[in-house]
């Protein structure tokens, strides 16, 4: 999957929920022209990749531009989410989890901000996050 610069603008806070399907997915995905999430409620850039890499999907940050490639998996080595209090960040990996297993979001209160139910509604969908 390859979205170029102008989906960068119309679809920016979806990058994280973004970025972890495509983690899952079969084949690399490159995400262009993400400039505007380091200026987030966080450095998001910076936490997608770093909590991929914590989940053993092998993904790199070239200038503005986002390269996941799950087909070079590694081991999952950090079971700690780091969110720097975003929200986005928190539900996206909490579904990571529901994918890879056992992770621990930190800063999980985030989510209130713009989804108080989250966690009831995502543990009835299926998932399993334990406060």
């Amino acid at each position: 999957c390859e979205l170029g610069e102008k989906f960068a603008k119309l679809m920016i806070d979806e990058y994280p929920i973004l970025s972890v399907a495509a983690a899952c997915a079969d084949s690399p995905s490159v995400f262009k022209g993400l400039s505007e999430l380091r200026l987030k409620e966080s450095n998001r850039l910076e936490l997608i990749k770093t909590n991929l890499l914590r989940c053993g999907c092998h993904c790199e940050i070239k200038g503005d531009d986002l390269f996941i490639n799950p087909v070079n998996k590694t081991e999952v080595n950090q079971l700690n989410i780091k969110t720097d209090f975003d929200h986005r960040i928190a539900m996206a990996f909490a579904v990571m989890g529901s994918k890879i297993g056992n992770l621990n979001i930190q800063d999980p209160d985030s989510i209130k901000t713009s989804f108080p139910n989250f966690v009831d509604e995502f543990n009835k969908a299926g998932g399993n996050i334990i406060e």
